[in-house]
């Protein structure tokens, strides 16, 4: 009698404990979960189901004014910085996010525009911004102070979560990361690493036709594709060969909106997404 009564204690307990980490990461996500170099994500940390998938079509960083995401930071500048999850279908959303330099240390200042819908803690040395109570919001703003002065390449990671509301521990992880100097946005090593050179894509913003040069040249041609901020496809580029300069170029729709879009480069099975304005 006594043993069962001990049984069910523990059982109960662990059913309070489970219910009241999952209560905990829906009012607000676990700090140290973004993605970046030496963390997890709550796919990885076994909160969530499956696995974290890469996708900056998905999880997306803008900022008002833009100039973070064309030109650069200006030190000691203040942005307004929106993340979006843009998956489908899903009607719960959260997210994590951290700015840190190539130390690893925290870059710039963190601050909340509306408390109510975000979260922000520190935990060693680092902030973490992040949703308040996960419902029906895609897209949450915050501000982010840049540092005073130039301290590099800033990375700003972050994870989010789309679920169908299924669960607590339903839901995919999508991660993403908008890496800046104060020249402008940097190239991709995940293409580098496929073989290109270097990652040059101009004019940015763009009107008629966006010029890719790779500095090298592919047995299979690279595929390009362009998304809008809901993650839709709305043009995509095959076969294209590149010209005597190692360029590439896409000549766009004229029905597209002006504003933001993501151009996806595929280079011998790697990816990987960059932020284009067109006018």
């Amino acid at each position: 009698m006594n043993t069962k009564k001990t049984l069910a204690f523990i059982l109960a307990a662990m059913i309070v404990i489970v219910w009241s980490t999952a209560q905990t990461n829906i009012s607000q996500p676990p700090p140290g979960h973004t993605g970046a170099p030496g963390e997890l994500t709550c796919a990885t940390a076994g909160c969530h189901g499956g696995s974290a998938t890469f996708n900056n079509a998905i999880a997306t960083i803008n900022t008002a004014p833009p100039g973070l995401l064309s030109g650069g930071y200006n030190p000691g500048q203040e942005y307004n910085i929106t993340v979006t999850n843009n998956a489908p279908n899903r009607s719960l959303f959260g997210f994590s996010l951290v700015a840190i330099d190539d130390n690893g240390n925290q870059a710039g200042k963190i601050s909340l525009s509306n408390p109510t819908k975000t979260s922000l803690v520190t935990v060693g040395g680092k902030e973490y911004v992040g949703h308040r109570d996960a419902i029906g919001d895609n897209a949450w703003v915050f501000k982010w102070e840049a540092p005073d002065s130039d301290v590099g390449t800033i990375s700003f990671h972050v994870a989010t979560n789309a679920s169908t509301g299924g669960g607590v521990a339903a839901g995919n992880i999508f991660t993403g990361v908008l890496k800046v100097t104060t020249e402008g946005i940097l190239t991709s090593d995940n293409l580098v690493a496929a073989g290109a050179k270097n990652v040059q894509i101009y004019p940015n913003p763009a009107s008629e036709f966006i010029k890719v040069n790779l500095e090298n040249s592919f047995e299979n041609n690279p595929v390009f594709n362009l998304y809008n901020t809901s993650g839709k496809l709305v043009q995509q580029f095959e076969n294209l060969p590149a010209n005597y300069q190692l360029e590439y170029i896409l000549s766009l729709n004229n029905n597209l909106n002006t504003g933001l879009y993501f151009l996806e480069i595929k280079v011998n099975e790697k990816q990987e997404y960059f932020k284009v304005f067109i006018r």
